[in-house]
């Protein structure tokens, strides 16, 4: 895991990924933690990934800096 921010007292995973996407840290770190979602920052890609109930976006630097 690149960052994690605490956010309403759960923790927010953030990976950076400069080309090909990989959601498998953010999907071992939301099991491990229970939560439910989890980003990437990606150069320019945007994805949304699902999977056992639980929610991953992939963002492009830009839009996650303008957030």
């Amino acid at each position: 895991m690149d960052i994690v921010l605490i956010k309403d007292q759960k923790p927010f995973p953030i990976e950076v990924k400069f080309g090909k996407l990989d959601f498998d840290g953010l999907k071992a770190f939301a099991k491990k933690f229970n939560i439910n979602e989890g980003h990437i920052i990606s150069s320019a890609i945007e994805q949304k990934h699902e999977t056992d109930g639980r929610t991953f976006y992939a963002v492009p630097a830009f839009k996650f800096l303008l957030k």
